[in-house]
C-alpha cells in the first residue's frame, strides 16, 4: 500500500467496520494504540527480539488494512519521546525542538520538493488540527453544544444534529460530506461544553497525574515512547475517544499492574544493586574485624 492510497484503503475499511460489531473498532485501535507500541518498546527494554518483531508486524498489519499514517508516524515520535525523556529538561525545551522540527520539515520540502516532508509534521500535526479548531468554534459558538450526546451521553438526549458532528464539519466546510472531520482535544471540548470546555486541561493533567504515580517503579523513558500513539491522537480527537479507543486509560491500567514487567528501569536498578554490593562488602570486612 502507497503513501498515496491510504485514503481509499481508509474509506473501505471504514466501511467494514461499520457491517460488524463496535467491540472490533475498539480492537483494532488497542492493536494500533496499545499493544503494538507496547509490545515494541517493551522488547527494546527486555533486550527480546520475538516482542520486538510481533509489534512491528502488527503496525504493519494494521497499516495495511486501515491506511493509517499514525502507524508510520507513531514510531520516529515515539523514538523523540523516549530520547528526550531520559534525562529531566525544562519545559521551555519542547516547544523549541518543535520549532526546529518544523522548520527542518519545511526546509527539507524547499530542498527536494517532496510534500512528505510537511505532510506527516508541519500539515498533520500542526496546521490541521489548528484549521479544524476553527471549524469546530464557528460552528458551536453560536449553536447548542453537544453535551456528549453524541457518544457516551446518547441515552440521556438525542443529538441536535441528524448525523455525527465530524461529518457535519467535513460536509459544511470541506464540501464532502464523506469526510470526517475529526479535531483535537480542545476543538471536541468547545463543540461539547463551549466555553467551559477549557476545563479538560486540568482533566487531561489529572490522567497525567495519575499515569505518574503508575509508572513510578518504571523506566520513564520508556513511559513516555508508550504515549506516542495517546498524544498523536489528541491532536485528532477528543480526550474520552483517546482513553477509550486509542487504549491510554488501559495502558495506565497494565503499567499500574505490571509497568516494570514490561519497561525495566535498569538506570535505577544499577545503583541498587552496586549499593547492595558496598552493604555485603562492609559486612564482610566487619566480620573480618571481630575475627582479629
Amino acid at each position: 500500500t502507497s503513501l498515496s492510497d491510504v485514503y481509499v484503503i481508509r474509506l473501505r475499511f471504514r466501511e467494514q467496520l461499520a457491517s460488524v460489531p463496535g467491540v472490533f473498532g475498539y480492537l483494532v485501535g488497542w492493536l494500533n494504540g496499545l499493544i503494538a507500541p507496547l509490545l515494541i518498546i517493551s522488547g527494546i527494554c527486555r533486550r527480546s527480539v520475538v516482542s520486538l518483531g510481533v509489534g512491528f508486524a502488527a503496525l504493519a498489519w494494521i497499516y495495511l488494512m486501515s491506511g493509517t499514517r499514525q502507524s508510520l508516524i507513531m514510531l520516529p515520535f515515539a523514538a523523540a519521546l523516549y530520547l528526550a525523556a531520559r534525562r529531566p529538561m525544562r519545559s521551555s525545551v519542547y516547544p523549541v525542538a518543535a520549532t526546529a522540527v518544523i522548520v527542518a520539515a519545511i526546509g527539507g520540502y524547499l530542498v527536494t520538493g517532496n510534500p512528505l516532508f510537511i505532510g506527516g509534521i508541519v500539515s498533520r500535526l500542526f496546521a490541521v488540527p489548528g484549521l479544524l479548531g476553527q471549524f469546530y468554534f464557528d460552528q458551536f459558538a453560536e449553536g447548542p453544544p453537544m453535551l456528549f450526546r453524541d457518544s457516551f451521553g446518547s441515552f440521556l438526549s438525542r443529538s441536535p444534529f441528524d448525523r455525527q458532528v465530524t461529518y457535519l464539519i467535513g460536509e459544511r466546510y470541506l464540501d464532502n460530506p464523506a469526510t470526517n472531520a475529526n479535531a483535537n482535544l480542545y476543538a471536541d471540548a468547545f463543540a461539547n461544553l463551549w466555553f467551559a470546555g477549557i476545563v479538560i486541561a486540568v482533566l487531561f493533567g489529572f490522567v497525567l497525574w495519575i499515569l505518574d504515580g503508575a509508572a513510578e517503579r518504571s523506566s520513564r523513558a520508556a513511559v513516555a515512547a508508550a504515549l506516542a500513539p495517546a498524544l498523536l491522537a489528541l491532536a485528532n480527537v477528543g480526550l474520552t475517544v483517546t482513553l477509550l479507543s486509542t487504549g491510554m486509560a488501559l495502558l495506565i491500567a497494565l503499567i499500574w499492574l505490571g509497568g516494570p514487567a514490561f519497561f525495566p528501569d535498569r538506570a535505577a536498578a544499577q545503583p541498587a544493586d552496586a549499593g547492595r554490593r558496598v552493604v555485603r562488602h562492609k559486612a564482610r570486612a566487619s566480620t573480618a574485624q571481630i575475627s582479629e
